[in-house]
């Protein structure tokens, strides 16, 4: 129930940069970095890749979508 509520507020937030975010989290977690540079590195990527496609996210949707997508995977 909770991955349906998380796939609703990351395509609510995110659009098409859903899969993008869930492809980044997902790839550095893989990675050996501490949880803040995980976290740092994937906010910078979904940042990016919103501002090269014309879309203008405001910092905390673009956490709060992080957030969700950490779960959504956790699941």
């Amino acid at each position: 129930m909770i991955k349906i509520f998380l796939n609703i507020i990351l395509g609510m937030i995110l659009g098409k940069l859903k899969e993008f975010a869930l492809d980044t989290v997902s790839s550095l977690n893989a990675e050996t970095l501490t949880d803040e540079e995980k976290r740092k590195s994937a906010f910078d990527a979904i940042k990016s890749k919103a501002i090269s496609e014309g879309k203008s996210l405001r910092d905390s949707l673009i956490a709060l979508a992080l957030e969700a997508a950490v779960t959504w995977l956790k699941r």
